[in-house]
């Protein structure tokens, strides 16, 4: 089986178990081709983007998707000026963190936890 196949059954696995964080059309997937990049970098759509929303599901979707040798990419907003969040094969899944906003402020310890998004 091909990496991109592979890809997709493992897309649609996840889509089960991720309902409606799972995006494998078209229309979706381009989207998340280029970053605010102006150097000029040759990309490729990726096969599927997933919007986890807590780092539990971050690690269960690394989990997967690791196991079974597929390429992924994390992505914040896509605001990188040096491409390094886009795919350039064409068979890797992005990973994007935009859905994760929360953050709690604990003024006691002067910190800030933030999710990635």
């Amino acid at each position: 089986m091909a990496q991109f196949e592979k890809t997709q059954k493992v897309l649609k696995l996840l889509e089960k178990e991720f309902r409606g964080k799972v995006k494998v059309d078209i229309v979706e997937r381009v989207l998340y081709e280029k970053d605010a990049t102006a150097i000029p970098v040759e990309t490729k759509t990726p096969v599927g983007v997933i919007f986890p929303t807590s780092k539990e599901e971050v690690k269960r979707i690394v989990e997967v998707l690791y196991n079974e040798g597929i390429p992924m990419i994390p992505r914040g907003a896509g605001s990188c000026l040096t491409g390094g969040a886009v795919p350039i094969r064409g068979d890797e899944v992005v990973i994007s963190f935009e859905k994760m906003k929360k953050f709690e402020i604990d003024l006691d310890n002067a910190t800030v936890i933030a999710q990635p998004g």
